[in-house]
């Protein structure tokens, strides 16, 4: 969603490194000139434990959605079903919540 909203302000990304963890993006963040583009929330725990400073992206973007997956074979698993709930009820409690329904 990024793209397209960089897109109809007449700019483009160019994407400078791939890495598979926010861990690895605050490293290379650290040593160059580069920006990420994350969700509030994890813009505001990675700041937290390193020198990195985060601001609002400038234009409106999609609200991130979030999902439980898993196998339909563990619908009706009743431990399934009690892990699902005790992370949706999380999800619903934190401060992080977009407004789960």
């Amino acid at each position: 969603m990024v793209d397209l909203s960089l897109k109809q302000l007449g700019f483009q990304r160019r994407i400078g490194v791939k890495v598979p963890f926010f861990s690895a993006a605050v490293n290379v963040l650290k040593d160059t000139d580069y920006v990420m583009i994350v969700p509030e929330h994890i813009a505001i725990n990675l700041s937290k434990n390193d020198e990195l400073e985060y601001r609002p992206i400038p234009f409106d973007d999609s609200v991130h959605q979030y999902w439980l997956m898993w196998h339909p074979k563990f619908d009706h698993d009743k431990a399934h079903q009690w892990i699902r709930d005790k992370v949706l009820r999380a999800m619903k409690q934190s401060r992080h919540s977009i407004g789960m329904t």
